[in-house]
């Protein structure tokens, strides 16, 4: 630290060091993936027969080490240091236990590698977190308790993610303890016979086999069979189930994707586990303090020394509003909304007419030019920092020591504020031009036209188009393969969950409050919480004990603003007598309740898996 309490361009270059995202991000999965592809070709090419003795515990362990490195490949985006972990568990199975021979020296050889990236990962870590001790005495930030409540309460994401891959981890043991059940129970009674292969199928996946005068399909795992060759058969004198002696049915196929989900739920719930861990002690006991220069770089900010010159980052982030400290919650800034009591319809349309189209948390920093914040619990890279800028906290998504991190290519890091909100826009039109403030993003005619579908598509569709989705997975059944069906049942959530979100309207009447729609999450309002409503031809305003919310209705994309109604004026009526019928509820607290497009989502991604499982 220097004498002036500020971190110098040395302080951030001894600092800085760390294994580079890129390689956590693109060199470890690409490692394991060529291991993958090398381990796939070497497995089909071997036409080594499979008995009996070839099944059992072994081979499932192995279906869980591909899982493992299945996951660890799709994870690698999303939280690449867990993903790296679960890496080099597969990577280690796989090992110990190889499908074929020739791949144990690259399996073991991918394992030290990703091992050794790991601990000087760690190592690196630790590194970072003794050196911020030095940078002064540990401060805590000073928010008020609905914003504690939100940094510290479960988010809906990663709970989703865990309970969807639980859910399909069970699925999969499910089949896969129903099949080595069936199988044991069929080999149990079986006998062995001599029989004679008649005909191939097509794809060579399985044989017709006469038995004692019977012909019988017989499925063919990795043997090379011909017509008229003889093979000794196990069939079953009962029925019509048969396997060859040499080419065992191996039921373990089925851990691979309950391993993939178990990597998926348990990545989800450590990585949340360890955000709440991690945000309780920036609260209570506080982290490292340092004052640092930020200045806008693109969609992010670059932290680095006040000293000028110094050139060198400490790292980049994005930001978004956590609430109000002190007396800053009320700045007198000009995008604070008028006060609900006193000011007319006139001047509360004329301030809603010029307010941005974006929720006001992802404005964060209008600032164009270098600023001096106060930086608070980054410790090592990869912790949520919190900024002091002007009086305001503002949280920081895991920093990055480097501008060029694949991820930032594609994901934001913010957080919704609970308090301090002065204004959310819903999107309802074009706004007055590229330049206007109030303008939303340009869309393709064929957004459009898309967007304008959805909006006006009734729920109860959307619903039902879940059947679409069984339907299709349910015919392309025998041209998938697992991975294909989560990729299927993937998207087909997605779509539903996106169709049915653009189709619900801005805001709902309940008996115990007002519903504000969100994406993932709803937001109720107790009806003594919603103060007042301001109206014209092409805006709602919505005044709340917290903020206000703004939608606009200015073109024929704007959305329903009430079920069945997209007149702001006339919902304004409707709104008001809501508001003076209800009665008072003095112990209703506010809400956010999943989103009902999600439920969707869900009910469209396990649609389209029963499709695949029926079929």
């Amino acid at each position: 630290m220097s004498d002036r309490g500020f971190l110098s361009g040395a302080d951030i270059a001894a600092w800085r060091p760390r294994v580079p995202a890129a390689v956590l991000q693109i060199g470890l999965p690409a490692t394991l993936l060529v291991a993958a592809v090398i381990s796939i070709v070497l497995e089909r090419g071997d036409t080594s027969p499979i008995r009996l003795a070839d099944v059992g515990w072994d081979g499932a362990v192995n279906a869980a080490g591909q899982g493992w490195v299945f996951a660890a490949l799709l994870l690698g985006w999303w939280r690449p240091r867990w993903a790296a972990w679960l890496g080099a568990l597969g990577a280690v199975t796989l090992a110990v236990l190889p499908t074929t021979e020739g791949m144990r020296p690259v399996w073991v050889t991918v394992a030290l590698l990703v091992v050794g990236v790991i601990l000087l990962d760690a190592w690196e870590v630790t590194r970072q977190r003794a050196l911020a001790t030095a940078w002064g005495p540990n401060r805590a930030p000073e928010l008020d308790d609905a914003t504690r409540r939100e940094l510290l309460a479960p988010r809906l994401g990663p709970r989703l993610v865990s309970g969807v891959a639980l859910v399909a981890c069970a699925v999969a043991l499910g089949i896969w303890w129903y099949d080595a059940a069936a199988a044991n129970e069929f080999r149990a009674r079986a006998e062995v016979r001599t029989g004679m292969v008649v005909t191939m199928t097509e794809d060579g996946g399985a044989a017709v086999v006469e038995v004692d005068g019977r012909e019988l399909r017989v499925p063919v795992l990795v043997l090379d069979l011909e017509p008229g060759q003889s093979v000794a058969v196990r069939v079953d004198p009962t029925g019509d189930r048969a396997e060859l002696v040499d080419d065992v049915f191996d039921p373990a196929g089925a851990v691979v994707p309950a391993a993939a989900a178990a990597g998926f739920a348990g990545t989800a719930i450590l990585t949340e586990r360890s955000r709440r861990r991690a945000a309780r002690v920036l609260l209570t006991r506080g982290g490292p303090a340092a004052s640092v220069s930020m200045i806008p770089d693109g969609a992010a900010y670059r932290l680095e020394s006040i000293d000028p010159g110094s050139g060198v980052a400490l790292a980049y982030v994005r930001l978004g509003w956590v609430g109000p400290s002190g007396d800053s919650s009320d700045d007198g800034s000009d995008d604070a909304p008028p006060e609900p009591s006193s000011s007319s319809d006139a001047e509360v349309l004329a301030w809603a007419s010029h307010a941005p189209w974006q929720d006001a948390g992802e404005r964060l920093a209008a600032a164009s030019e270098r600023s001096d914040v106060l930086v608070v619990g980054l410790g090592a890279v990869g912790d949520r920092p919190v900024l002091l800028i002007d009086g305001r906290w503002c949280l920081a998504g895991p920093p990055s020591t480097d501008d060029r991190t694949p991820a930032r290519l594609w994901r934001s890091w913010w957080v919704r504020r609970t308090s301090g909100r002065h204004v959310a826009v819903v999107v309802g039109g074009d706004g007055a031009g590229p330049d206007d403030p109030t303008a939303a993003p340009d869309l393709h005619p064929v957004a459009r036209h898309a967007l304008r579908l959805a909006r006006r598509t009734p729920m109860w569709v959307t619903i039902l188009g879940a059947g679409l989705a069984f339907v299709t997975t349910f015919v392309l059944s025998a041209d998938l393969e697992w991975i294909g069906v989560i990729a299927a049942a993937s998207v087909a959530g997605s779509l539903g969950e996106r169709w049915s979100r653009e189709g619900r309207p801005g805001l709902v009447i309940r008996p115990d409050g007002l519903l504000v729609v969100g994406a993932w999450r709803d937001d109720l309002a107790p009806w003594q919480d919603v103060l007042r409503t301001v109206a014209d031809e092409s805006m709602l305003v919505v005044y709340f004990g917290d903020g206000c919310l703004v939608l606009r209705a200015d073109d024929d994309l704007a959305p329903v603003i009430l079920p069945g109604e997209r007149d702001p004026r006339r919902a304004s009526v409707v709104l008001e007598a809501a508001r003076g019928s209800a009665e008072p509820n003095v112990l209703a607290v506010p809400r956010r309740p999943v989103s009902a497009s999600v439920w969707i989502g869900a009910a469209w991604f396990v649609a389209a898996l029963l499709g695949y499982l029926v079929a």
